[in-house]
């Protein structure tokens, strides 16, 4: 949801921040470095995610959507002040998100439930994500016609928030020996 959404209207943040002034040039070249910064965090979370156990990927994945939810808060007050910074923060925000992101459809679908299963996990994540894109077009546009940018990234900074706690709980802390067995076949749990 929070890429869909920076993708989708990050040149309209520029240009409405900035007014007429503002060309639709020079606000596609602000927001280049949400993706740009994104493909550095994919590569830095990934060579992190490889060095640390659970604990230590549930801690981070916490500590990134957590800065992640503060920065966004602090991106509509940099716009009108200085295009420059919101175009940093921009960046920022695209390096914090698109690491946790791209663990989803991969290494988390096998973690989730484990190699037998990835394909379901991996489906079931791809397909919200989808569902996520949709909402971030058209609800989101609803969004900033009630309350503008401010209320668009503080709802936005308030899931990334959510996200942040629901990964402290990503992995089963029970002592294997406490844990249910994985049966062979999805379908037929009595298997």
């Amino acid at each position: 949801m929070l890429r869909e959404t920076f993708n989708t209207w990050t040149v309209d943040f520029f240009k409405t921040t900035a007014g007429p002034a503002m060309s639709s040039d020079v606000a596609a070249f602000l927001s280049t470095p949400f993706d740009a910064c994104g493909a550095i965090g994919i590569v830095t979370l990934g060579w992190l995610f490889g060095r640390v156990g659970q604990r230590g990927r549930m801690l981070l994945l916490c500590a990134l959507l957590s800065a992640l939810a503060a920065t966004i808060l602090l991106l509509p007050s940099f716009g009108p002040k200085n295009i420059a910074l919101a175009s940093a923060t921009v960046g920022t925000i695209g390096f914090l998100s698109y690491g946790p992101y791209s663990l989803l459809a991969g290494v988390l679908a096998v973690e989730i439930k484990g190699k037998e299963h990835v394909a379901t996990v991996a489906g079931i994540l791809d397909g919200v994500g989808y569902f996520a894109a949709i909402l971030s077009g058209a609800a989101f546009g609803r969004m900033l016609d009630a309350g503008g940018y401010q209320l668009g990234f503080d709802s936005l900074a308030l899931l990334a928030a959510v996200s942040a706690v629901l990964c402290l709980f990503l992995y089963d802390r029970r002592p294997t020996s406490e844990r249910i067995p994985e049966s062979g076949n999805i379908w037929n749990p009595a298997t």
